[in-house]
């Protein structure tokens, strides 16, 4: 990916950080961290070998609980394989482009997958929880929304009508006890099995009424 490649490591107390939280959240694995200069929302990014990209100027200006919620939330991302499962969204959506409910049931599941996503930072982030729907404000203020179809990233947030959603959503509802996909979500990801699986088929078309054998009376 060409953004990768503009990318450099993260400071080393910034990687520390990020190591720290990832084992918090049960990640075994490492997950680096690399900055770039361009003013791009915050993204995870690969599915095999994830990456978090962070805006520079994002990392300079944020104050430290704004970041962690940040990393956290990318985080998140990772523990979940969110990039895998936006892969095959995005290819399916590809495939179908011309099925309206594919395209409605794929902004279903980014939905439900930021949801569940805001509900986990929630819970991390313990007594500074107050300080993320502000952090997103903050982030959105900084940075560039990301775009909607990308098959190898998943950012913090793809529009700023769905920023706003989550917003009023976080602050309208309590803190969880734990994270959860919710009702919605879990309505979301099986309209999306109910739609994908039986597509995945092709179909075989009508034969035209002129096409169709002529038989003929034996004489």
């Amino acid at each position: 990916m060409q953004m990768l490649r503009r990318t450099t490591s993260a400071p080393p107390e910034l990687q520390s950080l990020t190591d720290g939280l990832a084992a918090g959240l049960g990640l075994r694995a490492t997950v680096p961290a690399r900055t770039l200069a361009e003013t791009v929302t915050p993204a995870v990014c690969g599915w095999l070998r994830p990456v978090i990209l962070l805006p520079a100027r994002l990392v300079a200006q944020l104050e430290p609980p704004a970041l962690r919620a940040v990393l956290i939330h990318e985080l998140t991302h990772v523990r979940r394989h969110d990039v895998a499962v936006n892969l095959l969204q995005s290819m399916l959506q590809i495939v179908y482009w011309w099925h309206p409910l594919v395209w409605l049931a794929n902004a279903r599941l980014r939905q439900a997958r930021e949801e569940a996503v805001d509900e986990a930072v929630g819970v991390a982030m313990g007594s500074d929880t107050e300080t993320y729907p502000a952090t997103l404000v903050e982030v959105a203020r900084l940075v560039r929304v990301g775009p909607r179809l990308n098959l190898g990233l998943v950012v913090v947030f793809e529009s700023r009508g769905s920023l706003s959603r989550r917003i009023h959503r976080l602050l309208g509802s309590p803190v969880p006890g734990s994270a959860r996909l919710g009702v919605r979500g879990m309505t979301g990801l099986a309209l999306f099995a109910v739609l994908a699986l039986p597509m995945a088929k092709a179909q075989p078309k009508p034969r035209p009424a002129s096409e169709e054998p002529v038989t003929t009376a034996p004489t």
